[in-house]
């Protein structure tokens, strides 16, 4: 570009996955290019919380690219757009599905079954499930003959983050 010669461009954020506020800060704006200035940042401000999530995107797009040069975009559209993904880190923070007590003991004849409690820690978002599937296994305890075979799906949301699994024990 020419000195005295500028090429102007608005962006601005869009919801994805992501929204404005829970996941991101929205801006809007205009670039200015000229001889001094060939290239900007767009820095867009993403949302740190306890929430697990999935990944999740938003974008940005660029138009109304006005040029005293003739300018427009490379590829000849009216707007470009590029794509922003957001990495969920809450995963590695101690949070998830995990059993409450990882070893489990009863008395033939005195306990009628053996409860596992299953809890999700930290924070699920209104409106999410996560789902974890559950089988019980032989051990030195076999099924029909010591306890009762279960199987399932628990499901986790804001409104229920613990689950018991009662497992049949048999008195013989």
């Amino acid at each position: 570009i020419t000195p005295g010669e500028d090429v102007t461009v608005d962006f601005v954020t869009n919801n994805g996955s992501a929204s404005n506020g829970s996941d991101f800060t929205a801006q809007s704006g205009t670039l200015t290019f000229n001889s001094a200035n060939t290239s900007h940042n767009i820095d867009i401000l993403i949302t740190d919380d306890a929430v697990i999530e999935t990944t999740e995107n938003f974008n940005v797009v660029l138009s109304n690219v006005q040029s005293n040069i003739g300018v427009g975009f490379a590829d000849g559209n009216t707007t470009n757009t590029a794509n922003g993904t957001i990495n969920d880190d809450d995963a590695t923070a101690g949070t998830g599905i995990a059993f409450d007590n990882t070893n489990v003991i009863v008395t033939e004849g005195t306990d009628a079954f053996a409860r596992f409690t299953v809890s999700f820690n930290g924070n699920i978002t209104p409106g999410e499930d996560v789902t974890v599937d559950f089988v019980t296994n032989n051990g030195s305890a076999s099924n029909g003959s010591d306890f009762t075979a279960q199987s399932g799906t628990l499901t986790f949301n804001s409104a229920n983050t613990s689950h018991n699994i009662d497992i049949l024990i048999t008195d013989d």
